[in-house]
């Protein structure tokens, strides 16, 4: 597996230190999740559960802070909802559509200001 390079973000301070961010396709609960859109700690991940059946995680991704661990620092990182932020910081919709208009309220962006999505 590739390391993942480091960058920081405006959402977290620079004086923080790097973060790691989310990649871009990750397996999580024995299932492929792939990044359709992503504004600072805002995502939206497809969730394929057959060729024909997906699933669109919407969720604000929460800031893990940098630890000690097996003998080396680590940094921070964004992470993956887990089961309890359904419906706080994290939603799950049958359509890109619904997903779309979600993560659009969730970062106050007006629909027609997303580039080339059709709502």
């Amino acid at each position: 597996m590739k390391s993942q390079k480091l960058k920081t973000t405006d959402s977290w301070k620079q004086d923080n230190g790097p973060i790691k961010y989310l990649p871009r396709i990750l397996t999580k609960n024995g299932f492929t999740y792939t990044q359709v859109l992503c504004k600072g700690r805002s995502y939206i991940y497809e969730q394929e559960i057959t060729e024909k059946v997906k699933y669109y995680e919407v969720f604000i991704a929460k800031v893990k802070p940098e630890r000690f661990f097996k003998g080396a620092m680590r940094p921070a990182k964004e992470a993956f909802p887990c089961n309890e932020d359904f419906g706080k910081t994290a939603w799950s919709y049958r359509n890109l559509k619904d997903a779309i208009d979600k993560f659009l309220e969730i970062n106050n962006i007006r629909k027609k200001k997303i580039m080339n999505i059709p709502i």
